[in-house]
């Protein structure tokens, strides 16, 4: 490795030509620092370089510092567990090589095929199972039952002579021993392993070059050095304490032991489920019968165990068909008729033809009477039976043959008539009618609406006389705005006054013109005075008269 050097000023100052002495680019430029071969350099307190020896244990060469042996020290830190979720029963890996090693913790989520923990839902479910009366307990050794409804479940403990429950005695005893049967065993480097069932383990001595296992004469080596790397850690040490997942680790060795605890799932524990525990809480059922009816033809004898019965079906008795009466019944319908014959009776028809023994033809003859729900006719007339089949007017029309006009045909609702010849009707109303198809039908007279008071004209009084009789007050008779009482334009209203009181004409919001002047506004009527209005536009209307001013 270079070790290169600068000044803290720079010069500004351009080269010079002479490149025999030192120029400003030669200040400027990095500076490579030098020493003595196979030694290193280091700063003391001061800051000053200082050459550092090598001491025993080290070599240093081409730029390298190796340790002579494998270092040796005192773990500082184990991080925490890494909570994993993969295989299918708990498992755990280490990362050798520094002071504080990462640890791996797998712990898959149990089902039928993993050992692991129990989620939170699982064991709702689980537990959640199961939903009948219990009505008889009996128990396989070594669990014990006195039976019947309540039972009193028991189970001794285990001795060697006696299967039974283990104890918590027994528990620490047997937990301080092996793990079981080896199913599989790989080795990650350097523990090597032969695989299978029944594995070799093995492990080299660790050398400069080979990592393997620390001999005693190593471990008394490196323990008389410093601080060093981690070379072991222990399998994890399984535990069942607490209500949770947890681990504690033992530092201050090479080799810290650490103890993960996993209790057995419970309704307080959350931990690994216990596979005797997963295939009951799986087996659960849903409940036991205890009450069954039945609705007729189906009978019950009720309670838990119902016997279910039907009675075979009679002539009168539902029920159900039994195999004799399906084939009586599947048989029948199916047979040759071997005589017909019938008679008219007293309904004024006949029947003749009969019997028929194998082929032949019945007829029936006669008129039905009306008083046996017939017509009394033999025959329909020309178009009869052509509008029963399609009632149209048209079809109508065909059938009669003393109609008058044509076309379709009216009823007494809103009918519509094309060019009718009404003759003289006694009685009707035209006021929706016009007498040219714009213009509304007039009156033959001027109809009368006599007054004795003031008066505002309404849309009924178009075409009439608004009468002041002699002995009536001064009164005013107004003609309403077009936004008030829409009258047609050309509506005419004629004003007689007999009184001996004027009678005011006046308008509200349109215009009331005096014929001749063209002035607007109210105007006066005297006695025996005649006045017509007539609305020439929308909103103006026009006024002529005798005694008019």
């Amino acid at each position: 490795m270079a070790v290169s050097l600068t000044h803290t000023f720079v010069s500004a100052i351009p080269d010079g030509s002479d490149a025999t002495v030192v120029r400003p680019s030669n200040w400027n430029a990095e500076h490579t620092l030098t020493g003595t071969i196979s030694t290193l350099m280091g700063f003391d307190s001061t800051g000053a370089s200082q050459s550092v020896t090598v001491g025993s244990g080290l070599t240093y060469s081409a730029g390298s510092l190796t340790a002579t042996g494998s270092g040796s020290g005192t773990v500082t830190s184990v991080a925490a567990l890494t909570i994993g979720t993969s295989g299918t029963d708990l498992t755990s890996t280490v990362a050798n090589g520094t002071t504080t090693p990462v640890i791996t913790l797998n712990v898959p989520t149990a089902s039928a095929t993993n050992r692991g923990a129990l989620s939170s839902t699982d064991w709702t479910t689980f537990n959640n199972k199961g939903s009948g009366t219990v009505t008889s307990v009996t128990a396989t050794a070594p669990v014990v039952s006195t039976g019947g409804t309540t039972p009193v479940i028991s189970m001794a403990a285990a001795t060697a002579s006696v299967n039974g429950y283990l104890t918590s005695t027994d528990w620490t005893t047997f937990n301080n021993k092996g793990s079981g049967t080896v199913t599989s065993v790989t080795g990650t480097s350097p523990v090597v392993s032969s695989g299978g069932t029944t594995p070799a383990i093995s492990m080299a001595a660790a050398t400069t070059s080979v990592s393997g296992y620390l001999t005693s004469t190593d471990w008394t080596t490196f323990n008389n050095k410093g601080s060093g790397t981690v070379t072991s850690v222990a399998a994890i040490t399984l535990g069942t304490a607490g209500t949770d997942l947890s681990s504690t680790v033992a530092t201050g060795t090479t080799t810290p032991v650490i103890t993960l605890n996993v209790p057995t799932a419970s309704a307080s524990n959350r931990g690994a489920l216990s596979s005797a525990d997963w295939t009951t809480f799986n087996n659960k059922g849903s409940g036991t019968v205890t009450s069954v009816t039945g609705t007729a033809p189906v009978v019950s004898s009720g309670g838990a165990t119902p016997a279910i019965s039907m009675a075979a079906a009679t002539a009168s008795v539902n029920g159900y068909l039994t195999s004799t009466d399906w084939t009586t019944f599947n048989n029948k319908g199916s047979g040759t008729v071997t005589s017909v014959s019938g008679s008219g009776g007293t309904t004024g028809l006949t029947l003749t033809g009969g019997a028929i023994t194998t082929t032949g033809t019945l007829t029936l003859g006669g008129t039905l009477a009306v008083a046996n729900g017939g017509t009394g006719i033999t025959s329909f007339g020309t178009g009869i039976a052509t509008f029963l089949g399609t009632p149209t007017s048209a079809n109508l029309a065909a059938a009669v043959t003393d109609e008058t006009g044509s076309g379709l045909l009216v009823f007494a609702t809103s009918p519509s008539l094309t060019t009718p010849l009404l003759g003289t009707p006694t009685s009707g109303n035209l006021s929706n009618c016009t007498a040219d198809g714009t213009n509304a039908v007039g009156y033959l007279t001027i109809p009368q609406n006599a007054q004795t008071g003031s008066y505002t004209l309404v849309l009924a009084d178009s075409g009439k006389s608004i009468y002041h009789a002699a002995a009536a007050a001064a009164a005013t008779y107004t003609i309403p705005a077009n936004g008030s009482v829409a009258y047609v334009v050309g509506t005419t209203v004629t004003f007689i006054n007999m009184s001996t009181n004027n009678v005011t004409i006046a308008i509200t919001t349109d215009t009331l013109y005096f014929a001749g002047a063209g002035t607007t506004g109210s105007r006066t009527l005297a006695q025996y005075g005649v006045a017509t209005a007539t609305k020439m536009t929308s909103t103006t209307w026009i006024i002529s008269g005798s005694g008019l001013t």
